[in-house]
């Protein structure tokens, strides 16, 4: 028999749409304690529906209003939680409750809140492994003009960016293979950040040879692809989605030279 109950509360700009994202959960065991647990980042709101699309500070402070609500009229279990949801109305929807084995309910809810609503945030944030090079660039390994594994000490930042391959078609090109994370935020900030490195070296040439930096990108969200190439352009860096990889070997063996 199970010990506890939950239910998930969704934010639905457009109720009528039907469409939410989890925000919140409620939760009991077999005591008179309840567990109410809200997201407060909202990037999961944010990439479903646009940062544009509502009002942060109230969505913030409906979660609020929901938690003083729930406070004031005791929930102990299942039928008492249906008939608090049967009295809401609004943007924040609360899904029916379901059974759940909660023993410990701070401990349980706090696990349970983790998949159902933290889950999907972390997994956003998560970094993304950098694309293997290697399995798409085998074509080249015998192509002098090509180099593989080569480090690059970045001007100024005193950094060392360790590229896949480099080539020489009148520029050197350093080929370097990027994870970029579901969160759009996140992304951007990785785009900054490689960008600045791939400026430095279009800024400092070498021997009066030109550099520039070209990411191979594997996106964990393709929303992204757009927002992080138009970064790494207006830093010098030319970006080829991974999805385009075979194309881009083919034209370095055509333009690549000693």
């Amino acid at each position: 028999m199970e010990s506890g109950f939950y239910s998930v509360v969704q934010f639905c700009p457009d109720p009528l749409r039907e469409e939410g994202v989890n925000v919140g959960l409620i939760a009991g065991g077999k005591g008179p304690e309840l567990y109410f647990r809200a997201d407060t980042a909202f990037q999961q709101v944010k990439r479903v529906f646009g940062a544009k699309s509502f009002d942060e500070a109230r969505l913030a402070s409906s979660l609020r209003a929901l938690e003083k609500r729930l406070n004031a009229h005791p929930v102990q279990n299942e039928e008492q939680l249906r008939a608090f949801i049967s009295r809401e109305s609004g943007q924040l929807r609360i899904v029916p409750p379901r059974a759940a084995n909660l023993r410990d309910l701070r401990i349980d809810a706090a696990a349970l809140f983790a998949s159902v609503v933290g889950a999907a945030i972390r997994k956003r944030k998560e970094r993304v492994k950098a694309p293997n090079l290697d399995a798409h660039f085998y074509p080249l390994e015998a192509n002098p003009a090509v180099q593989k594994d080569v480090p690059v000490e970045i001007p100024i930042l005193g950094k060392t960016l360790r590229a896949d391959y480099s080539y020489k078609n009148g520029a050197l090109n350093f080929v370097k293979g990027q994870g970029f994370p579901a969160d759009a935020t996140s992304a951007a900030e990785q785009a900054m950040r490689i960008g600045s490195q791939g400026l430095m070296l279009a800024k400092h040439p070498v021997a009066g040879s030109s550099r520039k930096l070209i990411v191979v990108g594997e996106f964990a969200d393709g929303e992204n692809a757009e927002t992080v190439e138009a970064i790494l352009i207006d830093h010098s860096v030319r970006m080829v989605p991974l999805t385009k990889i075979d194309e881009f070997v083919k034209e370095i063996e055509q333009v690549a030279h000693v």
